[in-house]
């Protein structure tokens, strides 16, 4: 059973699109080598380089940014990010 109490909403939107909004309970930071092979998943501490996969982690609604090109600001509720063709801002609620 999902403990509700527990369970944190995740916005992210992008800076570039006012109109983009996608939003999961869950999320991975997939971190990956240089062939692009994932070598590990990451439930927070998102660094350069990795990749956000927004939940329900199935390909018809799943969300997958570009490798993070470089962080903004990081808390641990929020991250602004760049990625080589956007830029977004997570909220964690």
């Amino acid at each position: 059973m999902v403990d509700l109490k527990n369970l944190k909403v995740n916005i992210l939107t992008n800076v570039n699109n006012p109109k983009f909004k996608a939003m999961a309970y869950g999320l991975k930071w997939i971190e990956r080598n240089k062939d692009g092979k994932i070598i590990s998943k990451h439930d927070s501490n998102p660094k350069i380089g990795f990749t956000l996969v927004m939940a329900p982690f199935t390909p018809s609604s799943t969300y997958i940014t570009k490798p993070i090109t470089e962080i903004i600001e990081k808390t641990d509720e929020f991250i602004h990010f760049k990625t080589e063709d956007n830029e977004y801002k997570l909220q964690t609620f």
